[in-house]
């Protein structure tokens, strides 16, 4: 399966590419397709092609990030509510 994803990951670029220049010869069939629009279409395609191939990796990090956070946020509860306990009880059996 991880080939598959692999695969996945390095051809839907390419597909994404084939449908576009396709969808814009089917919806403006009265210009015809030259070297200068292909020339846009994949130097604009080739230039997003990095980032989009990382959203995936960077909507994880941020869950990451997320859990770790609260994790923090529930240590750091924890440590107060045991520091309220040791004063409480400091201060009952200090007096």
């Amino acid at each position: 399966i991880n080939n598959v994803n692999s695969s996945l990951l390095w051809f839907a670029p390419i597909a994404m590419t084939i449908m576009t220049v396709y969808m814009y010869q089917y919806n403006y069939k009265e210009t015809e397709i030259d070297v200068e629009n292909i020339y846009t279409f994949l130097n604009i395609f080739i230039k997003i092609n990095g980032p989009v191939r990382n959203i995936p990796t960077t909507l994880q990090s941020l869950y990451e990030t997320y859990v770790s956070i609260k994790r923090i946020g529930n240590f750091c509860k924890g440590i107060v509510t045991k520091i309220q306990w040791i004063g409480l009880l400091f201060s009952i059996f200090w007096l």
